[in-house]
């Protein structure tokens, strides 16, 4: 297994910092009135435009129920969203669940949320503060996240809150986890056409944060849970074969 740094460094604290004011930023918007322009808002505030490729409404609607269907989320569910952004995924799912909890770092996305008139909460906190009750959720998503968290310590800590907040039986899925095996060629898809010059001073202090699939194994088999990676990205995603994702289950 790959040595990982478990440190909290000041560089990745800078970064940090530096990936949230881009993501307030991007909260800072008028939303539309009809149907489709306000989800097609809600997607370009979470970044569905870009890497994903040319997703249209209905594709990030058959994205969303997935996510329901691999979380087995009804009506009767009760939801944490840990990077819920301008509460995307919660205003397209249908059937809602019943009890939901969206968190978010940027303050801009978390008020663009809470503008939508949705029954769920919506908290603006760091991903290793959010508010929890032991044992209250049925179902964990974080789209998107792990890659901005500062270092491995910080995502472990962070996998034993969403845990201890999950029901026994619960399930987890988190989504878009940069692969260390494959760095060097995510790293060249990032890049895309800029030059090398271009690349290192647009990014300058934006590392993403890579991770071995045996790390989350080692970590959630210290959680008492069980671990399987899946697909989901289709091929018109950027980073199609240099990412995965983890869906958990906690054990009785």
């Amino acid at each position: 297994m790959n040595k990982q740094n478990d440190d909290f460094s000041l560089d990745s604290v800078q970064a940090g910092n530096i990936w949230q004011k881009i993501w307030e930023k991007k909260g800072r918007r008028d939303i539309p009135f009809t149907e489709e322009a306000r989800i097609q808002a809600l997607m370009e505030i979470n970044a569905w435009k870009g890497a994903i490729g040319n997703t249209s409404v209905q594709m990030m609607k058959n994205t969303v129920e997935r996510i329901r269907r691999m979380l087995d989320i009804d009506e009767r569910a009760s939801l944490l969203d840990l990077g819920c952004g301008c509460g995307l995924i919660y205003y397209i799912m249908q059937p809602r669940p019943r009890h939901y909890l969206g968190i978010d770092y940027a303050k801009s996305s978390i008020e663009v949320a809470q503008q939508l008139g949705l029954p769920g909460s919506f908290v603006c906190c760091e991903a290793i503060d959010f508010p929890y009750t032991p044992n209250s959720f049925d179902a964990v998503l974080s789209l998107g996240v792990f890659l901005y968290f500062p270092s491995h310590d910080y995502a472990a800590r962070v996998l034993e809150r969403m845990v201890d907040a999950m029901k026994p039986g619960a399930k987890a899925l988190i989504l878009d986890i940069p692969d260390q095996a494959t760095r060097e060629a995510r790293e060249q898809a990032r890049q895309g056409n800029m030059t090398a010059e271009e690349y290192a001073q647009r990014y300058q202090g934006l590392p993403h944060l890579y991770f071995c699939k045996s790390w989350f194994v080692q970590q959630l088999d210290r959680l008492n849970c069980k671990t399987s990676f899946v697909d989901f990205f289709d091929e018109n995603y950027t980073y199609d074969g240099l990412i995965f994702n983890v869906l958990f289950e906690k054990m009785a």
